[in-house]
């Protein structure tokens, strides 16, 4: 198995192996996580079911949170 695919997502950089990932609204070119990541590797999200995470219409993850600011 090729896990480099894996590991330029999230900030585990593919230590987490869960299918189930949320998508930062700023997207895989501009989000340093290519847009993509585990909820339980974020602080914001980690808590919460997986039906509470889909009812979340717009979501960014810290880095991008921090950086428009």
């Amino acid at each position: 198995v090729n896990l480099g695919y894996f590991t330029q997502y999230c900030v585990c950089k593919g230590q987490v192996q869960q299918e189930f990932m949320v998508a930062c609204e700023t997207g895989e070119d501009v989000c340093p996580h290519k847009g993509w990541l585990h909820p339980e590797c974020t602080d914001d999200l980690k808590d919460l079911s997986i039906d509470e995470i889909v009812k979340i219409d717009i979501w960014y993850c810290m880095d991008c949170r921090k950086s428009s600011h």
